[in-house]
């Protein structure tokens, strides 16, 4: 895989399949809006790079040296109505390792407390959090954006899912354990197209390449929606089905067994702009009203 900066306003990305992406500019990830890139070398430590620096990045296997970054944070995230979310933690888009800091105030005393010491955290009310750490202490923490309403969201990424992004005032508490191992650059397989079968209302069925909301197309793009409040972009390729449960929502069938109903977005009610089948020089458009279920390969 492979990221070149070729202009101002777009990059392109070769995945490992070959496939060639141009991305416009303009998020946090790419383009001038890029806070930096740090690249931890085993000879000379970390290095700092900004955008303007970068003339093309190419990913490859991880070296086997420490990494001075520290653990990716992982864990189990509970949000307000039950449900559990476990996978690589990003705490207020921000803090992805455990040597990263939480900061608040305790008390009129300032903390600053690395992640890799805490054991969970629990949203008490809306400007404040309850921090156990390893060694069983509890301390309260308020009056920053870690610990509270100004939070800017808990990412979770699920390797069997997708991405969750859950606000401040759904969550319940966090719970930091160990990562699996054996994760390596090798798991990823690069993405390929999607193929599958769209049954309709009416009772046909057409099988063959898909194009969902004549957009997504490979297994690495994603399926938005919300579940409570709670946003979800689930992974193509780790999808069995999706059925249509009205006109502004889906149940969605995960191959490792799990089943949720989605909602609020256009990939799963009437805003969708048709479910594309291509079979050879064939090519049929479903749209949402007469679609009824996609069962994937």
């Amino acid at each position: 895989m492979c990221i070149k900066a070729k202009l101002a306003v777009f990059s392109l990305l070769i995945l490992k399949s070959g496939e060639e992406l141009y991305l416009e500019n303009g998020s946090g990830d790419i383009g001038d809006d890029n806070r930096e890139i740090l690249i931890d070398t085993e000879d000379e430590g970390i290095f700092e790079l900004y955008w303007d620096d970068i003339e093309r990045i190419e990913f490859g296997k991880t070296p086997k040296h420490d990494c001075r970054f520290g653990s990716r944070l992982y864990g189990t995230v509970v949000v307000d109505r039950g449900d559990e979310y476990t996978g690589f933690i990003c705490w207020d888009m921000d803090e992805a390792f455990d040597s990263d800091i939480l900061d608040g105030n305790e008390d009129r005393r300032k903390r600053k407390i690395k992640f890799g010491k805490i054991e969970s955290i629990e949203r008490r009310s809306s400007n404040s959090a309850i921090v156990t750490l390893k060694g069983g202490k509890k301390i309260r923490l308020k009056g920053t954006n870690d610990v509270d309403s100004g939070n800017r969201g808990i990412v979770v990424s699920d390797l069997s899912m997708g991405r969750v992004v859950i606000g401040w005032d759904e969550l319940d508490y966090v719970e930091f354990k160990e990562a699996p191992e054996g994760l390596s650059y090798d798991y990823f397989d690069g993405g390929r197209v999607l193929k599958g079968t769209v049954f309709t209302e009416d009772g046909e069925k057409f099988k063959g390449e898909i194009k969902w909301d004549d957009d997504e197309e490979y297994t690495w793009e994603l399926l938005d929606g919300e579940i409570d409040d709670v946003d979800i972009a689930v992974e193509f390729g780790q999808i069995k089905s999706i059925e249509k449960s009205s006109r502004h929502g889906a149940k969605v069938v995960l191959k490792d067994g799990r089943k949720f109903k989605l909602r609020d977005s256009n990939d799963i009610d009437d805003d969708n702009k048709g479910i594309i089948i291509k079979d050879g020089d064939d090519k049929v458009v479903v749209d949402w009203y007469d679609f009824e279920r996609l069962e994937l390969e």
